[in-house]
């Protein structure tokens, strides 16, 4: 005969031992990621860092002649802000705030504080 209690109290052990591991092995993935330096930042839509996003505008604006020098970008300017991607550009000797969305189809050379 057979005995089913017994059987679901072996299912019942298999499963804990599964959940076990599998949440061990999230929490070792959890650490090794960050301790090598990972961001969830650097993770995009479309694959496309912030930083890449970035040189497309300056790009953009060296490939369609928009100004007579030749822009680049402040690597050291990226960051994000209201959801977009927020990057200097530099034109001669100015620099300027510009942003971009993060899937990288729109640039914005100025943007306008509407709330302080």
């Amino acid at each position: 005969m057979i005995n089913v209690k017994h059987i679901y109290k072996q299912m019942e052990k298999n499963i804990l031992f599964v959940a076990i591991g599998v949440a061990g092995i999230i929490i070792i993935g959890a650490l090794i990621l960050s301790q090598s330096g990972f961001n969830l930042q650097n993770i995009k839509l479309g694959g496309f860092s912030d930083k890449a996003i970035a040189e497309k505008a300056v790009d953009y604006i060296n490939n369609n002649k928009l100004s007579q020098d030749t822009a680049s970008l402040d690597d050291t300017s990226i960051s994000g802000q209201s959801g977009l991607i927020k990057f200097k550009i530099k034109v001669g000797t100015n620099s300027f705030d510009s942003y971009a969305t993060r899937d990288g189809k729109l640039f914005f050379p100025q943007a306008f504080e509407l709330i302080k």
